[in-house]
């Protein structure tokens, strides 16, 4: 009897660890390891290709795992690209439309990633087709914006997220970012703040939402609404930028 219970308390813990663990999500963190470490990402590259789509769309099965999923194949997949092609940022709109990155035999660009995927419909345009329709998240969050590094000077750092503390991560890569890229002025009467917030101003509630966004993340002071300045942004190409955290890993 103690064996058979030993039995089932394994596999019932087995089966939670799998769920917990995809292997889509492992060969995902492992791409991001080999951009980090320049090794080379063709194994990878060809599991996640040719990864059987039924199979990828039942382990990806919350938002905690699409999330923590696509943001680790997002950068991995442009840093991985912008090492091997170094002038495609040259017109960096232009390399984030470029459709390089093959998942489950679909091929899609980063902002596919991004846009359609991370962001669903909360860009104003319904997601479209069915790989989309099967794997984007359902409720959007807008601290994907402090986790996608696009290959720029103003991108924020790379984790190494994991579906169990990607919450956690999340609140962290968004209160580092916010802390050292949006700085009150000496009176407090403006906040100068990068311009690519602006571009998704509505992901963050207007202006009233980005400013209460910063009065949480004691940048802005809770009596104060100051005057927004946007910055220019950076386009000037920063790889490696991976957080001190992930360094270690």
């Amino acid at each position: 009897m103690k064996v058979l219970l030993s039995l089932i308390i394994t596999l019932v813990w087995a089966t939670l660890w799998a769920q917990e663990n995809p292997v889509a999500l492992k060969y995902a963190q492992q791409l991001l390891y080999t951009a980090q470490t320049g090794e080379s990402a063709t194994e990878m590259e060809t599991a996640l290709a040719s990864y059987d789509a039924a199979a990828l769309q039942k382990e990806l099965n919350t938002d905690a795992l699409r999330k923590t999923f696509w943001i680790n194949v997002y950068n991995a997949s442009v840093q991985n690209a912008l090492a091997k092609n170094p002038d495609w940022f040259n017109k960096p709109k232009s390399f984030l439309k470029r459709k390089f990155i093959i998942v489950a035999g679909n091929t899609i660009s980063p902002n596919d990633i991004q846009n359609a995927l991370l962001r669903n419909d909360a860009a104003g345009k319904p997601v479209k087709g069915k790989f989309a329709k099967k794997f984007a998240v359902e409720n959007f969050d807008n601290r994907i914006h402090f986790a996608l590094n696009n290959g720029s000077a103003d991108a924020p750092p790379i984790y190494f997220y994991e579906a169990h503390s990607i919450e956690e991560q999340l609140k962290e890569a968004t209160r580092n970012y916010i802390k050292s890229h949006v700085k009150m002025t000496e009176r407090g009467f403006e906040v100068n703040v990068p311009e690519w917030f602006n571009w998704y101003l509505a992901n963050f509630g207007g202006t009233d939402g980005l400013i209460a966004l910063f009065r949480k993340q004691e940048v802005v002071y809770m009596n104060l609404t100051p005057r927004i300045v946007w910055l220019p942004y950076n386009w000037n190409p920063a790889l490696k930028n991976f957080a001190a955290a992930t360094a270690d890993k």
